[in-house]
C-alpha cells in the first residue's frame, strides 16, 4: 500500500494510518510505502516499528512552458 504527501496531516490520514497499521500486525506480507518531500521520518518509523528508510535527495531542475502556438514555432 502506498501512501503519498504523508506530511499532509488530517484527522482521515492519520486514521487511514492507524489502520494501515494494523493492518500489517494482521498480515505480516503487507507492506507500506509511506512518501513524502517534507516528512518527520523518525516520528513515523517509531510510530510504525520496524522500518526501512530511503532517502533521496531532491533536485531542481529548471522548467520552461511552452505553449501550444510557441510548440509548434520551434
Amino acid at each position: 500500500v502506498c501512501v503519498d504527501e504523508a506530511q499532509e496531516r488530517s484527522l482521515d490520514a492519520d486514521l487511514g494510518l492507524v489502520l494501515l497499521k494494523h493492518a500489517t500486525q494482521l498480515n505480516p506480507n503487507l507492506h507500506l510505502v509511506i512518501m513524502s518531500a517534507d516528512f518527520d521520518t523518525d516520528r513515523i518509523a517509531s510510530y510504525l516499528g520496524s522500518c526501512h528508510i530511503v532517502r533521496v535527495p531532491r533536485r531542481s531542475h529548471p522548467i520552461d512552458a511552452l505553449y501550444a502556438e510557441e510548440a509548434a514555432d520551434r
